[in-house]
């Protein structure tokens, strides 16, 4: 039983191995987040609502480790929100650059600000009654970062990490136009 599960483990391994690139073709990604974490609106007599706001950027650091000049690497980054009203993962911010990485270098790229504000749930009292006042907005939830040499992902970077499958590749292709069809009458 310990064998099997042991050569199941190697040919897992060795798989795993083999559908990423090769070491030295990888690149080193490290992400910082910056900018203004949360902080709350002033509640007033005209403002009797919570509102929670936040600026972010994100701070790309793109490092070689395999001794190799790399021309055209492709750094594309996403910042993703909660959206407090429907619970859902969304997209507030992509971008793509395309770099030159010297021989054992680093490139720094810096995107720019993105700005969020939620309202938490709450209640608001009025002289009778207290009102639920439901969550709305958007809240700050992470990142993904992905590096692309031709069309091969060379290097990496979530999080949290399950934001890796919320990233559709083709939202950066062309649109495809589509032609008008001629309609043909029949006789």
């Amino acid at each position: 039983m310990n064998r099997a599960l042991s050569i199941g483990l190697s040919l897992a391994a060795t798989l795993l191995i083999a559908a990423s690139p090769p070491l030295g073709r990888r690149v080193h990604v490290t992400v910082t987040e910056s900018g203004k974490a949360d902080y709350m609106k002033r509640i007033t007599k005209k403002n009797k609502d919570p509102e929670i706001k936040s600026a972010r950027f994100l701070a790309i650091a793109v490092r070689d480790g395999g001794g190799h000049a790399r021309n055209g690497l492709v750094v594309r980054h996403y910042i993703f929100a909660t959206d407090m009203a429907q619970n859902e993962t969304v997209i507030v911010a992509k971008g793509e650059d395309t770099v030159t990485l010297p021989a054992l270098g680093t490139v720094e790229i810096e995107t720019k600000p993105v700005r969020l504000s939620y309202s938490p749930e709450h209640s608001v009292a009025s002289k009778k009654k207290s009102t639920q006042v439901d969550d709305a907005g958007l809240k700050y939830l992470g990142y993904a970062v992905q590096v692309f040499e031709a069309a091969e992902l060379v290097g990496e970077s979530y999080d949290p990490l399950a934001l890796k499958s919320q990233i559709n590749t083709a939202n950066f292709e062309k649109p495809v136009t589509k032609k008008k069809s001629s309609k043909k009458s029949s006789n």
